[in-house]
């Protein structure tokens, strides 16, 4: 009798965390920890201009070494290269897992296949253009290279800003 017992509260346990375990997922860990405070409290949140860059770096759940290369270049060449316009807010920068169900939408908006870089000009707060930065994957093996491109890329977008 004991032993059912045990069982019975076992299984009601794993089921219960699982479920707070589904609701944490869906529903994100809580605040982000950069708008706290380091005593806790929420910070004031920065207005993000309606004019502006967002570069993707889009990947699936499963990322090769090349994959993240690719990411590792592109974060380089925006922060480096870009970082003035990344404290402005006139560009900024979002890695997504496009395989994460609240994320799908990307695919579609995007027409991707696989892990890309998309510069995504907004204007009024809404999507104007975006561009799919497809010679990424010819010029990973040369980072100089990598780097003038997606340099390039997002110059010609900033003037149109």
């Amino acid at each position: 009798m004991k032993a059912k017992t045990i069982v019975t509260s076992v299984l009601l346990l794993f089921v219960a965390v699982s479920i707070v375990a589904l609701i944490a997922r869906e529903l994100g860990s809580g605040p982000d920890a950069s708008s706290l405070t380091s005593s806790g409290s929420r910070t004031v949140e920065t207005q993000v201009p309606e004019d502006r860059l967002i570069v993707y770096y889009f990947h699936g759940t499963t990322r090769c070494p090349t994959c993240l290369t690719l990411e590792e270049y592109s974060k380089e060449a925006v922060e480096t290269l870009f970082s003035n316009e990344l404290r402005s807010g006139r560009v900024e920068w979002q890695v997504i897992n496009y395989d994460e169900s609240w994320n799908e939408h990307f695919l579609r908006d995007f027409n991707l296949s696989f892990q890309s870089v998309v510069v995504a000009r907004m204007a009024d707060g809404t999507q104007a253009e975006h561009k799919n930065l497809e010679k990424i994957w010819e010029l990973v093996g040369d980072k100089p290279a990598y780097m003038e491109y997606v340099r390039s890329e997002i110059d010609s977008f900033l003037t149109k800003l």
